[in-house]
């Protein structure tokens, strides 16, 4: 299936922003309350259904999604996220994936985050009256999302692995002094209030490495995006 800007562009516009061939990068922020304590510690959070999608760039350099890549992948995100919460002793259930009907109202609010998500890490999309701060909000209707646990875990992955021929072609490059980007990966994750709809904590991490088709690489990936959140 070919690429749609609006899956892959997040990862396209914070890698134009910065990034640093061979090496992974976090960006966390967190918001506080009135008395300087951390939001999210010590409290109930349910586990959204990561949104996931890996791509395969071919020697045209046009990414091409792989459902059968982002399958694995999403079941090694999924795996790795129960096992770090449950590894620090956080307190979570894990979300049922929202139905595909864009007229329901869970998968609405799940459309929502991603929209957000996409709006936090774009340089483009942010707005000047912000200045920067941690200010923003999907409403109190994601409350829908479920009615008892007070925060919930959003995550975003857009990965992409070169074809083989790709692969050749960056070796061929490097004998013709022409570079030839290889695969890259964004991953974004933030903490909801489920009581009014803010955002309390966000991170991203941006790097060049790590398979999340294998379990070990999504193990590494996941620890370092929720190394500092306030669970």
């Amino acid at each position: 299936m070919p690429w749609r800007g609006e899956w892959f562009g997040p990862l396209a516009a914070v890698l134009a922003f910065g990034l640093v061939a061979g090496c992974a990068t976090t960006a966390p922020r967190v918001a506080e309350d009135a008395k300087g304590a951390k939001l999210g510690a010590n409290a109930e959070i349910v586990l959204l259904a990561p949104d996931v999608l890996v791509y395969e760039l071919p020697t045209s350099g046009v990414p091409v999604l792989r459902r059968d890549w982002t399958e694995q992948a999403l079941r090694n995100i999924e795996r790795a996220l129960g096992a770090e919460l449950k590894r620090r002793g956080a307190r979570f259930r894990v979300a049922l994936r929202p139905p595909e009907d864009d007229q329901d109202r869970a998968r609405q609010y799940w459309l929502l985050n991603r929209r957000l998500a996409e709006t936090l890490v774009d340089p483009n999309l942010r707005l000047p009256h912000k200045r920067g701060k941690l200010d923003w909000t999907v409403g109190p209707g994601v409350r829908i999302l479920d009615p008892d646990a007070r925060y919930a875990l959003f995550m975003l992955v857009r990965d992409s692995y070169s074809s083989d021929a790709r692969k050749a072609m960056m070796i061929a490059g490097l004998f013709l002094g022409v570079n030839v980007p290889l695969g890259q990966q964004f991953v974004y994750v933030h903490l909801i209030d489920l009581e009014d709809g803010s955002v309390v904590w966000t991170n991203r991490l941006l790097s060049m490495g790590g398979d999340l088709r294998s379990p070990g690489p999504a193990d590494e990936v996941v620890r370092k995006v929720l190394n500092k959140a306030p669970l």
